[in-house]
């Protein structure tokens, strides 16, 4: 009678980490109710360098960080406006474009968290971003770590090859944004 309690205690027990688990999963991974199978399709109405609206639903490109819209960098004593050109290519590149996004998270602002293509082809926006050197791999809290390798590598390519952002004197988007918030 013992073995019989001490199993159905350990089921029990498993049943109630696995619902605590599965509540957890959903609450971080759950993009809201007008997703459908976390990922859509469609036209893009783009934001700025990293975010863009599909299909209703607010997306930021993850792994990497773009220049603010009113941010400029210097190449010499003129000024590039490294957050204008960000965006100006985003929309160049999803004009017309069948795009698709998939994502398994929201950021701290509701947004969904997506790597985003256009449909058919291999043209990935959040690497050619990177690559174009039209935004930088994203950061995260901790300085200098970066959350993607993969996307860090694309990063030190731009860099060496003096791509956009890389060709100026900029201060990265995450600080442009800590030095404007009150």
């Amino acid at each position: 009678m013992k073995v019989f309690f001490g199993v159905v205690g350990c089921v029990v027990l498993l049943a109630v980490i696995a619902a605590i688990l599965h509540d957890e999963f959903r609450r971080r991974f759950d993009p809201g109710p007008e997703a459908i199978d976390y990922g859509k399709r469609g036209a893009a109405q783009i934001i700025d360098g990293d975010t863009i609206d599909l299909e209703g639903v607010r997306i930021r490109l993850a792994g990497i960080d773009a220049c603010e819209l009113d941010q400029v960098a210097k190449i010499g004593t003129e000024t590039w406006p490294c957050g204008t050109l960000a965006k100006a290519r985003l929309v160049e590149l999803a004009a017309g474009a069948d795009v698709r996004c998939i994502w398994s998270e929201l950021d701290l602002y509701g947004r969904a968290l997506a790597i985003c293509d256009i449909y058919g082809t291999n043209l990935v926006l959040n690497e050619v971003m990177l690559q174009e050197g039209l935004a930088v791999a994203y950061r995260g809290s901790e300085e200098g770590y970066v959350l993607d390798p993969s996307y860090e590598a694309i990063e030190v390519k731009a860099k060496q090859t003096q791509m956009g952002l890389w060709k100026t004197d900029f201060e990265l988007p995450s600080e442009h944004r800590r030095k404007k918030s009150p």
